[in-house]
């Protein structure tokens, strides 16, 4: 009889797991029960609470700049290329906290835009202030050597650099005026944004300042460009004659100091090229054409920024979510494009476009209903950003699907252990009743050694199975071992800015941001280094 009751609670267990498997409980922002079962994905529009959660990364981003320039001023490349790689980690950090909190039409999605032009002007300076300073030795290498084609191609481009770190300080002053602005309405600090304006300005007319030899090579290679100004997908082409009036004499044509062609004069010298506005930064660029030890003049046209259009049709298959879509400038689809895929407020996958601008992204979604929205960030070209409309997506659970089987098999697996529980129990029952009406000596204590061994064999926590599940119960312990009210990992820093771990917490929160909200791919080395941030700032008793 105790059998047959076993059987039928075990299937009554499997009955009701099955059936909250096909309808999980899924937390919404109207049946939550505490703030930190709240997701951000679908809060509602910006409020004050929502600003303030940000504000700690805000603060950060306003001052790191300063850090960046101040290192390019002093030529400390390598300290100026880490703050700069700590700059775009905040500026990924903003991106994601603006789209997971719904700020996309508030003014922090304007600091959110300023900041990433920002980074652009800032990756400008750093490279191009080192990549000059090491032209400065090749010019006077190349300037008695009985080869002027060389000296040149040094000479235009330290021009094209030259132009290029004029156009980034104008950009960098603009976002900064506009970022100050932002910060001031929260209350930050803006002082030091305003210094790393005057002091990029410095660094700029300080490196582009340098003798560049004596000026332009002549014409022994006539050269004109048409049209000075382009936009992506229109064609600039540029011709000329040698002096010579050689044909068949070998050329190269160069691109912001690159090499991008090289050909042959026709009858008379004559020589043409062409370039299709394409994967280019919005700006000006600079073309010459040499051949053997002769040089052309230096031409330029500048590319203008233009909009950009992003599509997004979503399909399930299976536990897949399909998505499907092309990038487009006017009607012209955009190749070798980045486009992230963004779930429910984060960055889950990331696809190329192809030849006609056409993507196609496959991520793994749980089970429930899920927001999605395509981004292209326009980095690399003279495109705007551009994100799609926002597609809501519905994946079923399936009854042959790996968590529904897992959770099946859980469910048996507890209902025959419970089992087997309850009829070691029932058959002890009986021993002791017989033992007690044979023996004098109580039962009790035996029982309770056995009562006593079984306590003791109590099974540990199991291990985490993914480094995200490790790192997040690293910070789930530093949250518990910290004892402040703060809810994110900025609001702890803040906390503990004073306390003498400090510098552990600002690292630790850096790394965790990173691999919580960045999108990036957390692996176990960086969980080893979260456990010894974790274990110095233990160390150190943070109250």
């Amino acid at each position: 009889m105790k059998r047959m009751l076993l059987g039928v609670l075990a299937v009554v267990c499997l009955a009701l797991v099955l059936f909250h498997a096909q309808q999980p409980l899924l937390y919404a922002a109207e049946n939550i029960s505490s703030e930190g079962e709240v997701d951000l994905s679908v809060a509602e529009p910006m409020d004050p609470k929502k600003g303030e959660a940000v504000l700690p990364l805000l603060q950060d981003l306003l001052g790191q700049g300063e850090h960046v320039v101040l290192s390019v001023k002093v030529k400390d490349w390598e300290s100026a290329q880490r703050e700069l790689d700590e700059y775009a980690e905040m500026t990924r950090s903003m991106d994601n906290l603006v789209v997971s909190l719904d700020l996309s039409e508030t003014d922090l999605d304007e600091f959110r835009q300023k900041s990433r032009e920002n980074q652009g002007a800032l990756e400008t300076l750093v490279n191009g202030t080192e990549r000059l300073d090491h032209l400065k030795e090749l010019e006077i290498t190349y300037r008695d050597s009985d080869d002027p084609s060389r000296y040149y191609s040094v000479v235009y481009e330290g021009e094209t650099l030259k132009k290029h770190l004029d156009e980034s300080y104008t950009t960098y002053a603009s976002g900064s005026r506009g970022l100050a602005e932002i910060g001031e309405r929260y209350e930050a600090e803006t002082e030091g944004t305003k210094r790393s304006v005057e002091t990029f300005r410095e660094v700029v007319e300080e490196t582009t300042g340098f003798e560049q030899g004596p000026g332009e090579p002549g014409s022994q290679i006539s050269i004109a460009l048409d049209p000075a100004e382009a936009a992506y997908g229109e064609v600039v082409r540029w011709h000329g004659t040698l002096t010579s009036q050689e044909a068949g004499a070998a050329l190269k044509t160069y691109l912001d100091s690159s090499l991008y062609a090289s050909g042959t004069t026709g009858e008379g010298g004559d020589y043409g090229f062409s370039y299709e506005v394409g994967k280019i930064r919005a700006g000006t660029h600079l073309v010459y054409v040499s051949s053997g030890r002769l040089v052309s003049d230096l031409v330029s046209f500048t590319v203008g920024p233009s909009p950009s259009r992003l599509s997004l049709q979503a399909t399930v298959e299976g536990e897949r979510g399909v998505c499907q879509g092309r990038l487009t400038c006017g009607d012209l689809g955009v190749a070798g494009a980045g486009v992230h895929l963004i779930a429910d407020g984060e960055v889950v996958a990331t696809g190329v476009t192809g030849d006609e601008g056409e993507y196609e992204i496959e991520t793994v979604l749980a089970p429930g209903e899920h927001l999605l929205q395509a981004e292209f960030t326009g980095e690399g070209f003279p495109l705007e950003h551009s994100a799609s409309e926002k597609v809501t997506l519905r994946v079923s659970p399936s009854l042959l699907s790996s968590q529904t089987l897992l959770t099946a098999g859980g469910a048996l697996a507890v209902g025959v252990l419970a089992g087997a529980v309850f009829l070691r129990w029932s058959r002890r029952g009986r021993r002791q009743d017989e033992e007690e009406r044979e023996i004098i000596l109580p039962v009790e204590t035996v029982v309770g050694d056995d009562e006593e061994e079984e306590e003791e064999e109590i099974p540990e926590a199991p291990a985490p199975a993914t480094p995200e599940e490790a790192a997040g119960r690293l910070w789930g312990d530093l949250a518990r071992s910290a004892g402040t009210k703060a809810q994110t990992p900025r609001e702890l820093a803040e906390a503990l800015k004073e306390s003498p771990a400090a510098e552990s917490v600002r690292a630790f929160v850096r790394l965790y941001e990173r691999v919580r909200y960045a999108g990036d791919r957390c692996t176990w080395d960086e969980v080893r280094t979260l456990e010894g941030l974790l274990k110095e700032i233990k160390d150190s008793r943070v109250p």
